[in-house]
């Protein structure tokens, strides 16, 4: 915890990713929950070089998974 925001670690699809959420979130590892993104302030970065991949001009403004945390 960070104070006003958890980071979550969390698996979708054998893909990992981190998620910055409220710090009241009840969450606990190993549960599975429904998350959101808005895709607008979503980060990807190329697992070789580390560099952010820059994303082209979306319709999808948000995204949905259900993932294990």
């Amino acid at each position: 915890m960070t104070g006003a925001e958890t980071i979550l670690y969390a698996t979708y699809a054998e893909q990992e990713f981190i998620a910055r959420v409220e710090a009241d979130t009840a969450i606990e590892p190993g549960h599975t929950a429904r998350l959101a993104f808005d895709m607008s302030h979503a980060h990807f970065f190329d697992t070789e070089n580390g560099m952010r991949i820059k994303a082209e001009n979306s319709d999808k403004s948000f995204a949905e998974v259900e993932s294990v945390l």
